[in-house]
């Protein structure tokens, strides 16, 4: 048997599978090698707070007040308002609700803590802080956002 086709020794097969594999991950489970001075896997190590792009867990919140029947209706009340046209560029394609004054700063300014908070803040459902925009205006507005905003239509 020649050098490039030994007994399939990877994966379990491997004589350093057992070796390597010391401790398990405190959080799933997961086998983890020695280089881990953390105890946590590669995939738990980069969730949650320790994530490289964490904000301090605010966007599962906003997620939920955008997913609250208050505002879908705050969102039809602006397009009803605006005739479902882009107040930019008049455009009937792609029409997204824009808030003015972010979400989340409302959230702070408001100190806005659960769901009740959020149902009770007057700010929160006032229509003259929303307007129409279409897909690429809305894009145009928040830059560091924008492949995010296109590609959630499909229109890049």
């Amino acid at each position: 048997m020649s050098i490039y086709h030994s007994n399939n020794r990877s994966g379990k097969n491997s004589p350093n599978y057992l070796h390597n594999k010391i401790r398990e991950c405190i959080e799933c489970g997961r086998g983890i090698t020695k280089g881990s001075e953390t105890g946590l896997c590669k995939s738990c190590a980069k969730k949650g707070d320790r994530a490289y792009q964490w904000k301090g867990g605010t966007s599962t919140f906003l997620k939920q007040i955008r997913n609250l029947y208050e505002y879908k209706m705050w969102m039809q009340k602006v397009k009803d308002r605006d005739d479902q046209i882009c107040q930019h560029c008049f455009s009937e394609d792609h029409i997204e609700v824009h808030h003015i004054k972010e979400l989340k700063q409302i959230v702070k300014e408001n100190n806005i803590e659960n769901i009740n908070d959020a149902k009770a803040c007057m700010e929160m459902w006032d229509i003259d802080n929303g307007k129409c925009l279409c897909v690429h205006c809305h894009a145009e507005e928040h830059p560091d956002m924008r492949n995010a905003i296109l590609t959630r239509l499909k229109v890049v």
